[in-house]
C-alpha cells in the first residue's frame, strides 16, 4: 500500500539521503523537497512508511466508529476496501469473511483511537483504514475524522 509521495525500498535495499533527497528524524525519514501538484502551503515533508505483509495479497479493512459527547465510543461498521493496482481506492465490499479475532482487534483499536480523540475534544463519527497481511498482522495506516465507506 502506498500514495501520493510515497517511494516504496525493497528489503535490504540501501536508502541514499543524497540522491532521494531525504533527512532523518529519529526513526522517520521525511522527503527534504516538496513534491509536485502539493497545494499551496502545504507541508513539503513526508514520512517514509514500512511496507506491511505482500503488496499483492494484503487486505485493507476500513472501519467506522462513533465518539459520543458522554466518552463512548461506538464500533459501527466494518468493510473492506477494493483497491486496483493494491494502492488506488475503487470501493468498498463486505468484510464478512475477515477472521472473527481481526474485527475484534479493529474494534478494540476504535475504542482506543475513539476515547483518545473524546480526550482531545472530539465528537463524532471517524475511519480507520487498516493493512491486513496474509501472516496476520494489522496496521492503521489512516485515521479519517468524517464519516466514511462502511
Amino acid at each position: 500500500m502506498g500514495g501520493f509521495g510515497v517511494r516504496i525500498w525493497a528489503a535490504g535495499e540501501r536508502i541514499d539521503a543524497e540522491d532521494d533527497h531525504l533527512a532523518a528524524e529519529g526513526d522517520h525519514w521525511f522527503t527534504k523537497a516538496s513534491a509536485k501538484g502539493t497545494w499551496s502551503g502545504a507541508p513539503t515533508a513526508w514520512i517514509v512508511q514500512e511496507v506491511i505483509g505482500d503488496q499483492t495479497a494484503n487486505r485493507s479493512p476500513s472501519s467506522d466508529h462513533l465518539v459520543s459527547h458522554d466518552g463512548t465510543v461506538q464500533f459501527v461498521g466494518l468493510a473492506e476496501q477494493v483497491l486496483h493496482r493494491n494502492v488506488e481506492y475503487a470501493g468498498s465490499r463486505s468484510a464478512e469473511t475477515l477472521p472473527e479475532a481481526t474485527v475484534a482487534q479493529i474494534a478494540h483499536i476504535g475504542h482506543e483511537v475513539g476515547t483518545t480523540l473524546h480526550d482531545r475534544g472530539y465528537r463524532g463519527l471517524f475511519n480507520l483504514d487498516h493493512v491486513l497481511a496474509p501472516d496476520g498482522r494489522l496496521a492503521v495506516v489512516e485515521i479519517n475524522v468524517r464519516q466514511s465507506a462502511p
